[in-house]
């Protein structure tokens, strides 16, 4: 059974002698298929593979040679088909084979039906001129009509080698694919925990597919709020079983190894001393913290951390061998383990997932930018998945000009960034991003193939442009977010002593990172009344002053 037949596209068009059917031919420039999930128009893509490349939607990562737009049919289309009669066989012009062996094919979309059109709008280098003024200038195709014009019709005319059978199976096919459900969650997505109590358990289902495309905006915010929201509700329910008689050491690692818990540990009141609770961290896997020769096997290393005064701070959870009784059972040995859900970073994330469809633009500093309301609204649509035929019917910005990163840099700047690059890439990397399509770049490879040397390059790159004026940059962790930083800071320090050295004149780069501005607040405080800073809680990423806003803030009131 035929994947998909090869079609030839017929467009009528009205004259004054009436109208008259014209013939646009499949061809390597221009090639129309019919297929389960309706028509699709394929181009022909740069065979340039060294940059440029666009890869195959499958975990292979494959080379695509063809760009794609298919025009899904809706339910309800209604198709017919016949043999060629004696006064069609002006379309045969030019055709090989027989009359017979060819039938024409017509698809109409019911009237208050649309079709799902994937895949227009996305960056596309042509493999000649002519192809590539056909899908980014929308230039007539063969001289016959636009691209935008055959993507809007409500009735397709189509002329195919195929046999009666052939042609009946896959209308058939189109008919019976699967039409996804609703995932159920509703329109709410707003973080609600006694709303997820009640979901997660009934509504749970596979896991998403990498190359999936979602039905609508709705359809994307629920599965991206779901894959937040389940990991800390997995984590907090694996918390809830841990007890004496059953042993859950893998759940207890995996949710106390996050940032998902609040720890506290409690030690129980006897009668000399009132119940005393600690704050807890829990020991990382590698950290160096942890004592040598400790035996850590069904156990959870714990750093415990005194309070700074007030109740416990002068307690110690530790007696001496010499204390009369120390060799009996205490009281003092007795604590409790208090642990909560912590969930404040994956409600971050939540509301963040809720913001891609506010049309406010983010942050206040990108609304100098005229074009900012276009490029969220681009990037909303991508993230989605079909492309950007909805906006570009609605008459939305989709025609953005490439952005090109190194405009305005000086040459003696661009090359000492582009120095930590591998020699290789060099010339990739500066082609690549002086022709970045919706300001948008992608970079992808295995570890240790420099793509974070890479980011911070471009990043202290972006830095030095003067027509830039703030450039933020962020990571999916906080540990990420700091190694990130540690490796901007190295580089962009390495790449101004060499400018300054040679001569060129360049402003030191101002490298803050973003902690809680509660945090900021204190510490600033405390440093203008003349007092120590506290000791900031047990984490893997720790409040800093060298990389904080207090730092700057205190730098700059001093100058």
């Amino acid at each position: 059974m035929a994947r998909q037949i090869l079609c030839n596209l017929i467009i009528p068009e009205v004259t004054d002698e009436g109208t008259k059917l014209v013939h646009l031919r499949s061809s390597p420039n221009f090639i129309v298929s019919l297929m389960p999930k309706g028509i699709r128009i394929s181009f022909p893509r740069n065979p340039d593979r060294s940059i440029w490349s666009w890869y195959s939607a499958d975990l292979a990562t494959t080379d695509s040679a063809l760009y794609h737009i298919t025009i899904k049919l809706p339910q309800g289309f209604t198709a017919d088909h016949h043999e060629l009669t004696a006064k069609d066989s002006e379309l045969l012009s030019g055709l090989d084979g027989e009359m017979s062996e060819y039938r024409l094919v017509e698809l109409r979309i019911p009237p208050a039906s649309n079709t799902t059109i994937i895949g227009f709008g996305l960056p596309f280098h042509g493999a000649n001129a002519t192809v590539d003024d056909w899908v980014n200038k929308h230039t007539p195709i063969a001289g016959v009509t636009p691209l935008p014009e055959i993507l809007q019709k409500q009735k397709f005319t189509l002329l195919v080698k195929a046999s009666k059978d052939d042609l009946a199976n896959m209308i058939e096919r189109m008919n019976d694919r699967h039409q996804p459900s609703d995932y159920g969650y509703g329109t709410d997505h707003r973080w609600n925990w006694e709303r997820y109590n009640t979901q997660i358990p009934k509504l749970r289902g596979m896991l998403f597919r990498e190359t999936i495309r979602f039905k609508d905006q709705n359809e994307r915010d629920t599965a991206w709020t779901q894959i937040h929201v389940q990991d800390v509700w997995d984590f907090h329910h694996d918390l809830e079983h841990v007890n004496n008689q059953n042993r859950h050491w893998r759940a207890v690692h995996r949710a106390l190894k996050g940032s998902f818990t609040k720890l506290q540990v409690e030690f129980l009141p006897n009668g000399s001393r009132r119940r005393v609770v600690w704050d807890a961290s829990p020991v990382i896997y590698g950290d160096s913290e942890l004592p040598k020769n400790i035996d850590s096997y069904d156990r959870i290393p714990l750093i415990l951390l005194r309070r700074d005064t007030g109740a416990g701070h002068d307690f110690s959870p530790i007696a001496h061998e010499k204390y009369e009784g120390v060799n009996k059972e205490l009281e003092r040995d007795s604590v409790q383990l208090i642990c909560e859900s912590n969930a404040y970073g994956e409600e971050l994330r939540v509301r963040a997932v809720n913001r891609l469809s506010d049309p406010k633009v983010w942050p206040d500093t990108m609304r100098q930018d005229s074009l900012a309301s276009s490029k969220k609204a681009i990037f909303n649509e991508l993230l989605i998945g079909h492309g950007l035929w909805d906006l570009y019917r609605s008459g939305a910005n989709v025609d953005m000009t490439p952005f090109d990163l190194f405009k305005d840099v000086p040459a003696e700047i661009r090359d000492s960034c582009l120095g930590f690059v591998f020699e290789g890439d060099r010339g990739k990397v500066q082609q690549y991003f002086s022709k970045l399509h919706f300001g948008l770049g992608i970079v992808s490879g295995p570890p240790g193939t420099g793509k974070s040397t890479l980011a911070s390059a471009i990043t202290v790159l972006m830095c030095l442009n003067q027509t830039i004026k703030h450039v933020y940059v962020s990571a999916a962790s906080n540990e990420a977010s700091d190694n990130i930083l540690d490796r901007i800071d190295a580089l962009a320090k390495s790449a101004i002593k060499k400018l300054t050295d040679d001569g060129v004149s360049v402003n030191h780069l101002m490298v803050v990172r973003g902690y809680r501005f509660k945090d900021e607040q204190d510490k600033c405080l405390r440093a203008l009344a003349g007092l120590r800073f506290k000791p900031g809680s047990r984490s893997s990423s720790a409040w800093r002053f060298d990389n904080s806003l207090c730092w700057w803030m205190l730098r700059a009131s001093c100058t």
